[in-house]
């Protein structure tokens, strides 16, 4: 929405969040022959969400004006980045351009959704932890659809999924201390004095087969910077008013992540940063 000489955007994310302000342009650069003249950016004057000490966001949604579609046409419509994990071993990494070539990526298709164009879709069918699949039919996460969603801190599943979920993951950790809540997450626990923590793999399985294993780091959070002992599943039920559940950046932690828009596929690399 335009006023005279300013131009208005307002940007929801899936989670809730949103951000809203004026556009700008500026030229964007990546090296000195690849430039971006006149290149839209919002000027954030109105942030809303849970986005600690971060003072922007780099948009690579499906959006028209996002720094993935607006660079397409130079980087083959592809991109990558890999979040690093809790334990910060290695650095994380963004990279735009197509990925090299390597055998081990499990690709799972794309998914358009018109109502949504800006965000990207998987179809996720079952959850493992720790070798026991959900018993619940592929329908309770295909019949709204899965957004896989670098902007959302957690993962969100129907509670018809969750319930079972939670209940299995409880059941792994009854030897651990129990903790109040924090935020969405209902199932927390205080490790003081624990030198090693036991708890379960989890994984995400797809309609087409293909298989994400979720890092040990991306099953639990620890959100408290004066209570470091305290750790948190990072799984929430979503609202029953919600249109989709949403694979939040934790459980994305140290793999890489591939987005082919072109091939309209997306693959996770295990433990790559």
């Amino acid at each position: 929405m335009c006023n005279g000489t300013t131009c208005l955007y307002n940007v929801n994310y899936g989670d809730g969040s949103s951000t809203s302000g004026a556009l700008s342009q500026e030229t964007l650069t990546f090296s000195s022959s690849r430039k971006f003249s006149s290149f839209p950016f919002g000027c954030g004057t109105t942030n809303l969400g849970d986005f600690g000490s971060v003072d922007g966001l780099l948009g690579l949604g499906r959006g028209q004006l996002s720094l993935a579609s607006q660079t397409a046409s130079s980087f083959d419509g592809t991109f990558s980045y890999c979040l690093p994990s809790h334990n910060m071993t290695r650095p994380g990494f963004l990279s735009i351009g197509a990925a090299p070539d390597i055998g081990k990526v499990q690709y799972t298709a794309m998914i358009k959704k018109p109502q949504y164009p800006s965000f990207y879709f998987v179809e996720l069918v079952s959850i493992d932890i720790g070798g026991y699949v959900l018993p619940v039919p592929p329908s309770v996460f295909t019949s709204k659809g899965t957004l896989l969603d670098s902007g959302t801190t957690f993962t969100y599943i129907p509670a018809q999924a969750y319930n079972l979920l939670r209940d299995r993951f409880k059941f792994t950790m009854k030897g651990y201390k129990p903790a109040p809540p924090f935020q969405d997450l209902d199932t927390c626990y205080d490790f003081s004095g624990q030198s090693v923590i036991f708890q379960p793999g989890m994984s995400f399985k797809f309609s087409d087969g293909a298989v994400f294993d979720i890092d040990i780091f991306g099953v639990m959070i620890y959100p408290y910077v004066d209570h470091p002992a305290i750790g948190c599943f990072a799984f929430a039920s979503s609202d029953p008013t919600d249109q989709f559940s949403i694979i939040g950046n934790t459980q994305q932690r140290s793999a890489e992540v591939i987005y082919d828009v072109v091939a309209e596929k997306i693959g996770f690399v295990p433990l790559s940063c």
